[in-house]
C-alpha cells in the first residue's frame, strides 16, 4: 500500500475559476435577467372597506326591522293585566312577594302609612259608607 503525502505533493489546479467581482454583481445580473411584470397591487384595506359597507348595511337593516316591528305592537292596558292576574294566572301572595325588591316593599309601606287612623276608625264605625272611601 502506497501512502501519499497530500501536503507536500503536487496539487492539481482546478479547471474552473470565478470571474472577478462576480459575487458583488450577482444580484444585478439576476434582476436584469428576470422579466418585468407590472402586476397591480391591491391593498388589503380596500377590500375591508367593501366588507365594512356590507356589514353597515346589514346592521342598519336589522335595526330598522326591529324598530318597525316593535313600533306596531300594542301593549296591554292596566285593566287587562289586572284581569289576567286575578282570573287566569295561578299566583298567590307568596309568588308576588318573591318578585318584589326592597324598594318596592318600601313604597308599599309608605303607601300604607298614608291612611290615617281617623279614616280607619270612621270606616269601622260607618261600614255602610264604603262608596265615600272608594272615591277618595
Amino acid at each position: 500500500m502506497n501512502l501519499s503525502d497530500t501536503h507536500n505533493s503536487n496539487k492539481i489546479k482546478p479547471g474552473f475559476r470565478v470571474p472577478e467581482n462576480y459575487f458583488e454583481n450577482l444580484t444585478d445580473i439576476i434582476m436584469a435577467g428576470l422579466p418585468v411584470n407590472d402586476t397591480p397591487v391591491v391593498p388589503i384595506y380596500k377590500k375591508q372597506s367593501t366588507w365594512m359597507a356590507i356589514a353597515a348595511v346589514l346592521v342598519i337593516g336589522l335595526c330598522m326591522s326591529i324598530y318597525f316591528r316593535t313600533g306596531t305592537q300594542q301593549l296591554p292596558d292596566d285593566d287587562s293585566i289586572e284581569n289576567y292576574l286575578v282570573y287566569q294566572a295561578n299566583l298567590n301572595s307568596y309568588d308576588i312577594a318573591e318578585g318584589l325588591n326592597s324598594n318596592d316593599i318600601a313604597e308599599l309601606e309608605a303607601s300604607l302609612n298614608t291612611v290615617s287612623n281617623d279614616a280607619i276608625e270612621d270606616y269601622i264605625m260607618n261600614g255602610n259608607d264604603l262608596d265615600n272611601y272608594l272615591n277618595e
